[in-house]
């Protein structure tokens, strides 16, 4: 039995923000969170992936970060960041 994105959503993850979907390519949203790591070192780097780190916590991490610190992308382990910037965005 094949499952629809929004069926897949409400099942694993149904605490998801109303302006976020998932689409193939991973989360896609009208802005992105910033990078928690750099934020750390005082740096506004916009996120590009939700993912489990090494040191086992979930973050949001830039390009760099995710590289150093992240895991993998699938189940369990993260999903990239997709920014949707057109005029008529929706759920």
């Amino acid at each position: 039995m094949e499952m629809t994105t929004e069926e897949m959503l409400d099942i694993l993850a149904p605490e998801l923000p109303d302006y976020c979907v998932m689409d193939e390519d991973g989360v896609v949203d009208d802005h992105l969170p910033v990078c928690q790591f750099c934020k750390l070192a005082g740096r506004n780097v916009p996120a590009r992936y939700d993912g489990r780190t090494v040191f086992g916590s979930w973050a949001y991490m830039c390009e760099e970060c995710w590289r150093r610190f992240g895991v993998g992308l699938g189940l369990g382990e993260g999903q990239r960041l997709v920014l949707d910037d057109s005029e008529n965005w929706s759920r």
